[in-house]
């Protein structure tokens, strides 16, 4: 009898014991693919960030290329209207 209780105690102490393990790896497993996650988040915001600079200044660089062609075809149709 005393050795049906030890193994019965020792078997419900190593499934506790075993459980709290898996519960804790588990935890820590979902910790590092969180981690992981925040890390691509990161890096996408960042890459994207950089894109909308880059595209800012090209849109400042095709404005300031419009206004110069809108000024210059104003010179050549003034210029043209003077000359007729």
């Amino acid at each position: 009898m005393e050795q049906v209780l030890i193994t019965i105690i020792s078997t419900g102490l190593g499934y506790i014991i075993g459980f709290r393990k898996n519960k804790a790896d588990l935890e820590g497993t979902q910790l590092d693919n969180l981690e992981k996650s925040i890390h691509i988040y990161q890096t996408l915001v960042s890459d994207l960030s950089n894109k909308v600079e880059e595209l800012t200044a090209h849109v400042a660089r095709l404005e300031a290329q419009i206004d110069s062609l809108m000024k210059e075809n104003k010179r050549l149709k003034s210029k043209k209207i003077t000359q007729e």
